[in-house]
């Protein structure tokens, strides 16, 4: 399933963490999720077709470069986005909640 992050912040990056280190329980449940796009106002909005290596997307981040520096990286243009809403402002989303959620999605598209 390819994956787009609405907002690359507290709740973003809690997701993207979420989904490194969840990686191993998602696979075995059949769920391959790959972050295709971040559409962020701050951080920009960026595609990588073959999918972001989520921990090189985060040290990008935090470290303020362009995502746009990720290799494979493009400016984002012509994708539609489909949200979900994270736990409420300024609260780092759990990964079991995160998990959870992206198993239902999965289940429910299959």
């Amino acid at each position: 399933m390819w994956l787009i992050l609405v907002r690359f912040g507290t709740v973003g990056r809690g997701v993207a963490e979420s989904l490194l280190g969840a990686d191993s329980g998602l696979s075995a449940a059949g769920f391959e999720p790959r972050v295709v796009a971040v559409v962020d106002p701050v951080v920009g909005a960026v595609r990588c077709e073959g999918g972001f290596d989520l921990a090189t997307l985060l040290g990008l981040a935090d470290a303020g470069e362009p995502l746009t520096d990720h290799p494979g990286a493009a400016p984002l243009a012509g994708l539609g986005v489909v949200t979900i809403t994270g736990p409420g402002a300024g609260r780092r989303a759990t990964g079991d909640a995160v998990v959870a959620d992206l198993l239902a999605v999965h289940r429910s598209v299959m």
